[in-house]
């Protein structure tokens, strides 16, 4: 059975992590899920640090619903309320509320100590980093991955750069060992690191940092 993973806000921040997670539930690597109050905390905190991207985010957003048409997942009251009572930290209770609703495996965060990783356990959600959750992807889907990440990087441009400079910027935002297994499995790739341009299942994704 494929993993079903809720996303928190903070790996839907950086356009790398973004893009790859996207990526990897286009391709069917797993089942991805999300909800509105997580689109609105992207789109503020991005905006927050970005101001030149003001009022500029509203395609990113529908090129996500439209990759995924079934993202949605949000949380019941009674959920909300039982999730209160754990050590959870309150701004991240109906995170991992609509995480246990939605009957998710995973919930892939950046912010691991945020969450009652022992709460979540018990109702069946296992609290995971990005990095370590894309890997154990990679792991699975060897293939099918590599070939994924391939035809993304061969398709960027403008200017071309090497694999090292890709490497580098998984490593930036915390993909450390995705960046590894990536150097040692794809070959030398040509890559832009500023722009990353998808062409897969005839979806194509334009995300800017």
């Amino acid at each position: 059975m494929k993993p079903k993973a809720f996303l928190d806000a903070c790996v839907l921040y950086p356009y790398s992590v973004r893009d790859i997670l996207m990526q990897f539930a286009v391709d069917d690597f797993y089942q991805v899920k999300w909800s509105s109050k997580v689109e609105e905390e992207m789109v503020r905190n991005i905006e927050k640090n970005n101001p030149h991207l003001k009022g500029k985010l509203s395609k990113t957003v529908q090129l996500m619903r439209a990759a995924i048409p079934d993202y949605s997942a949000n949380a019941n009251t009674e959920t909300i309320d039982k999730v209160k009572k754990s050590r959870t930290d309150v701004k991240d209770v109906e995170i991992l509320a609509a995480a246990i609703d939605s009957e998710c495996t995973h919930l892939v965060t950046a912010n691991l100590k945020d969450f009652d990783t022992e709460f979540a356990s018990r109702h069946g959600v296992q609290i995971i980093h990005p990095d370590r959750f894309l890997s154990e992807l990679v792991d699975q889907n060897l293939k099918q991955s590599v070939e994924s990440l391939a035809t993304i990087v061969r398709r960027l441009k403008n200017p071309p750069r090497a694999k090292e400079d890709y490497c580098s910027a998984l490593k930036k935002n915390g993909l450390v060992n995705l960046a590894k297994k990536l150097w040692s499995a794809a070959g030398n790739i040509i890559i832009n690191g500023i722009t990353l341009l998808f062409f897969t299942k005839s979806i194509s994704f334009l995300w800017h940092n």
